[in-house]
């Protein structure tokens, strides 16, 4: 169950590709260029495993706010948590993400 938690992120991030570009509002425009860089990143393939791994690191640092999405994880549990147990659980929630996207990197096939 943890585990899917962590790909709900990914996948309302890949529901807005099917809006049109002509009637494409910011948000819309921010997703898709978001998911034509790491399309790109996934096809580039002069990259080795690691530069693609950190590449994908750096997009994903830029799009997901893994801050609030921990934070929205805890759900209840955090009112009780202290400020240093809390970031403790973000930086672990943030790594946990990101290596979590970059250890499936080898499975993409090129599917668009």
């Amino acid at each position: 169950m943890r585990g899917f938690r962590s790909f709900i992120p990914i996948a309302a991030l890949l529901t807005f590709t099917a809006v049109p570009v002509h009637a494409q509002a910011p948000v819309e425009t921010f997703v898709q260029q978001s998911v034509n860089r790491g399309v790109a990143i996934l096809k580039d393939t002069s990259l080795d495993a690691a530069a693609r791994r950190k590449q994908v690191g750096e997009l994903l640092n830029q799009v997901l706010d893994t801050h609030k999405m921990a934070i929205f994880m805890l759900g209840a549990a955090r009112e009780k948590a202290s400020s240093a147990d809390l970031d403790l659980y973000t930086d672990a929630y943030k790594a946990f993400t990101l290596a979590t996207y970059g250890s499936q990197l080898d499975g993409y096939g090129g599917q668009t």
